[in-house]
């Protein structure tokens, strides 16, 4: 089952479990996606992570990836699991035993979407 939990758009740090995704979204239509943070791993216990078993406090910076997957865009999806896909083998940060979970926040700024800065950058070269 998946969960689609939206983010505030904000700036708060919302935190999404694996098997949810993070949906970030700029209601006008002049704004687009800023990622502000992403860290994935067992930061504390919460609501996904309820248990410590010796693992808390390890994290991965992830925000490179959400700034390519997210920054520049309207609206945003990725779900947790992609994450986890998405890491090389040997960076889990907390092992590959033990689910993590995505802390995440972004705001809104008025900006050009990412597709017209492409457009925009190619007619400037040619």
């Amino acid at each position: 089952m998946n969960v689609w939990l939206y983010a505030a758009g904000d700036g708060r740090v919302l935190e999404y479990c694996v098997g949810e995704a993070f949906n970030a979204r700029c209601r006008a239509h002049d704004e687009v996606v800023v990622m502000t943070s992403a860290h994935y791993g067992r930061m504390r216990l919460g609501r996904c992570v309820g248990a410590n078993y010796g693992k808390l406090g390890c994290q991965l910076d992830v925000k490179t990836q959400f700034d390519a997957w997210c920054s520049g865009r309207r609206t945003c999806t990725v779900r947790v699991s992609s994450i986890i896909d998405s890491l090389p083998e040997g960076t889990f940060p907390c092992g590959r035993d033990f689910n993590g979970y995505l802390e995440a926040s972004y705001t809104c700024i008025k900006g050009l979407l990412r597709r017209k800065l492409t457009a925009q950058a190619k007619q400037a070269a040619a």
